[in-house]
């Protein structure tokens, strides 16, 4: 499974593998979604067990990735591949326990799903997203085809697994080889030869928001997903319904990628939409409007096509820091899994101990879905407010703050260690101010910035945080750094406080010069 340093990828190759990893990761999630005897959905008496495998398994291997223990797939793989050899071989044979049944399953979907991951990652944002999105085309379309064709569901399982395990190990082959052309091209854009990382803890602090609203929408669809199993034996969750409507939305997810050249999902959209959506279903579900079935088809096609929407977005996060997608993915999915079976949990024992009746069921999923959207919306609140006052973590330890905010000149053996471009904190200036602007004018025109590394040094100077200015200017920190970088170089400063006196003595200067023509 070595890979030789130099393979070449050609434009030709490059595509081929994309479109392998499209139809890999397409069919190893059509099969996922297929698999009635294990996975969020399924009736099987065991399938929480699964999950919790499922979930402790992604989140084993996030904290594992945290502290630098994991840095390559090839294990995961080989892991990955194993498991899903036992696992197919016990539901072919109809071997062993069903609780080692279960167990293999959450092994094998849980290791390649990181897998395939990490493939992605390797991939520049705007194309890996599109890959992605394609992917889960394919995955939603594999059950209406199925019924389409009268293929065996089994047979088709045991084939699409088999497959994706082949095609992973091929893209697997050359996934350095695509991660360093992906590297070369960037930096040759960029036209620098560094480039910047960021801390674990700065990447859990953001992805904290996306394994809330991951929680809170799973737990509320698996309570929802156990009373219809619990009260009707209602199947939805994998049905053709549910199927049709997550193709519709994979198509317009993919069509938004094409046209709007979107290089990161947003979880501050995903949230709001995805929770509009999932209350529509269960509103209509309680009045009426439609069948429980239809409703909850729509309801479980919002929290697979949310699920795209984090891959998407934990993926570009993962590229851009260049962190391993063991970390966000693992910490995100895992929370997820663990939450869909909290819900069912939850459910089964509500409704079991007859706590609850079935009719209130909606209206006790609508209170808690209104309550963990409330929580997420102050938390995101809260963020907002600390970003906008000096964009840091308080909560990370003092020792990565300083990591992550001080960076190298262009000079070579000098450092600049009171740098803060991503946590530092001062009091804004008025930049509305018009002596300040002719200030600024003045230090732009002198030492001949452009156009863009004007733009960003005068947000920074204001107060903004490289992070703020990375989000509201759709760019990574990398490329925020850089500017600075070359601004500071140009203008022979090496921190906020000194390009903050260097734009006062341009004032000074200015005020002086107006003086002397009085």
């Amino acid at each position: 499974m070595r890979i030789a340093a130099d393979v070449s990828i050609t434009k030709t190759r490059r595509m081929v593998l994309a479109a392998i990893a499209v139809m890999g990761f397409g069919l190893l999630q059509g099969a996922r979604f297929i698999d009635v005897n294990s996975g969020p959905y399924s009736a099987h008496s065991l399938a929480l067990f699964g999950l919790f495998v499922d979930g402790a398994t992604l989140l084993t291997i996030a904290v594992l990735s945290y502290f630098g223990k994991i840095d390559d797939n090839r294990k995961l793989y080989c892991a990955g591949a194993i498991s899903c050899a036992f696992y197919l071989a016990l539901s072919l044979l109809n071997l062993g326990d069903a609780a080692i049944h279960q167990a293999f399953a959450g092994l094998t979907w849980s290791l390649n799903v990181l897998c395939w991951m990490e493939i992605f990652t390797n991939y520049k944002p705007r194309f890996a997203l599109i890959m992605i999105a394609l992917a889960y085309a394919v995955n939603v379309a594999v059950k209406p085809l199925l019924g389409a064709l009268g293929l065996p569901v089994e047979g088709a399982l045991t084939a699409f697994m088999a497959i994706s395990i082949v095609l992973l190990g091929i893209c697997i082959r050359y996934d350095k080889a695509i991660a360093h052309d992906t590297l070369a091209n960037e930096q040759a854009f960029s036209d620098t030869s560094c480039h910047e990382t960021t801390t674990l803890s700065e990447a859990f602090s953001r992805a904290r928001r996306a394994v809330a609203c991951a929680f809170a929408f799973s737990f509320v669809c698996g309570f929802v997903i156990e009373a219809d199993l619990l009260a009707t034996n209602m199947e939805y969750a994998q049905s053709n319904e549910t199927a049709l409507i997550c193709l519709v939305a994979a198509i317009l997810m993919v069509c938004a990628l094409l046209v709007f050249s979107i290089r990161k999902a947003n979880i501050d959209y995903m949230c709001p939409i995805a929770a509009a959506w999932i209350a529509t279903a269960l509103f209509t579900r309680s009045t009426g409007l439609l069948e429980a079935s239809v409703s909850g088809s729509i309801m479980t096609a919002t929290l697979i096509s949310f699920y795209v929407l984090l891959w998407l977005m934990l993926v570009s996060e993962a590229h851009e820091r260049k962190l391993p997608a063991f970390f966000l993915l693992g910490l995100a999915l895992g929370v997820a899994r663990l939450s869909v079976m909290a819900g069912r949990a939850c459910a089964d024992w509500a409704i079991g101990g007859n706590l609850i009746v079935q009719s209130a069921v909606s209206a006790v999923s609508l209170w808690a879905l209104a309550i963990a959207v409330s929580t997420i919306f102050f938390a995101y609140l809260r963020y907002s407010s600390k970003r906008l006052r000096g964009g840091f973590d308080e909560t990370a330890p003092d020792e990565d703050r300083q990591q992550s905010s001080h960076m190298e000149t262009v000079e070579p053996n000098k450092v600049t260690s009171d740098v803060a471009l991503a946590s530092e904190e001062i009091a804004p200036i008025a930049s509305d101010a018009d002596p300040w602007n002719e200030a600024f004018d003045m230090l732009v025109q002198r030492y001949g910035l452009s156009d863009r590394e004007a733009q960003i040094v005068r947000e920074f100077a204001a107060g903004r945080s490289a992070r703020y200015l990375a989000e509201w200017y759709m760019l990574s920190e990398h490329t925020v750094k850089t500017h600075l970088r070359r601004a500071y170089t140009k203008i022979g400063v090496h921190s906020r406080q000194e390009l903050i006196d260097a734009i006062e003595e341009m004032h000074a200067e200015s005020f002086k010069n107006a003086k002397e023509k009085v």
